[in-house]
Parts: C-alpha cells; sequence; structure tokens
C-alpha cells in the first residue's frame, strides 16, 4: 500500500453539541465499576447521567472537559487507555467498526470516528490520518477556540 493521507475538519453545524455521547459508554461504566458517583461525574455539564447513556445523544465539548477532568481521580493515563480500547467494544462502536473493516480504507475509518462530518464522534476535532505500508497514523487537533481536554 502507497503512502496517503487525509484531512477532516469540523462541522460548524455541531456547535454545543461536538460530541457523541456514544463515546461515554465505557467510561461511565468504568466509574460505575470503581464506585463513583455518576450524578457528580456529569454535575454541571447541563446533562443528566441517562443523556450521556444515550448512544444517540450529543454533549457540547465543554461537558466534555468537565467529564473528562474529573475523571483524573479515578483512572492513570494508562487505565484511560485501556478503557478506550474497551469503548471500541460496545454496542456504539461495534456496527462502525465492521463497516469500516468492511468498506473502508484506514484513513476513512478513523476520519469517520474522529472527523467532523454528521457521523463524526467528535465535532470539534480537525483530524489527519497518514498510512504508510501497514501503519496508520492520526493526527487530531482540537480546534481553535475550543479548550484543550
Amino acid at each position: 500500500m502507497g503512502e496517503e493521507s487525509t484531512t477532516y475538519a469540523p462541522v460548524p453545524e455541531f456547535e454545543g453539541r461536538e460530541v457523541s455521547c456514544g463515546v461515554f459508554t465505557a467510561l461511565l461504566e468504568a466509574v460505575r465499576e470503581r464506585g463513583g458517583d455518576l450524578d457528580a461525574l456529569v454535575d454541571g455539564t447541563g446533562f443528566p447521567v441517562a443523556h450521556f447513556r444515550d448512544p444517540t445523544g450529543r454533549v457540547s465539548w465543554t461537558a466534555t472537559c468537565l467529564v473528562l477532568d474529573r475523571l483524573n481521580p479515578f483512572f492513570d493515563h494508562d487505565e484511560l487507555r485501556a478503557i478506550g480500547q474497551r469503548g471500541l467494544r460496545t454496542q456504539h462502536f461495534e456496527p462502525q467498526v465492521l463497516l469500516a473493516r468492511l468498506l473502508m480504507k484506514p484513513t476513512e475509518a478513523y476520519g469517520f470516528v474522529l472527523g467532523g462530518d454528521a457521523q463524526g464522534d467528535f465535532a470539534c476535532i480537525a483530524a489527519r490520518t497518514e498510512v504508510a505500508g501497514q501503519h496508520v497514523r492520526v493526527v487530531a487537533e482540537i480546534v481553535e477556540g475550543y479548550a484543550p481536554a
């Protein structure tokens, strides 16, 4: 496979609802397993726990950053990485992963998840994927104007 590169930019129509709630499935489960208070975790986001559990829902990037900041007492970097890997096996992502394997190039698959199109899980992230041989490199940058997470 030759080298290729694709860039996915955010879509302004998603302002205020930049993140798909499907990405929270594994995180909420892991916090619950650790005995964390899910209501306290989402307090101040403007959304109840039930909304974060709805894979068709969307929340703001600000709400996402608040939740992510509150995860620090529960998990270290390696644990968060493991939760992310586990999250790819949730009901939200399984169909996407299956379709991606069957129908898409690696760059298209990563763009589908990270890109700011209608199906993108993070509409405030500009992602660039590069493929060289057997390797995929994803460069994801938070769009200017959004707080770092």
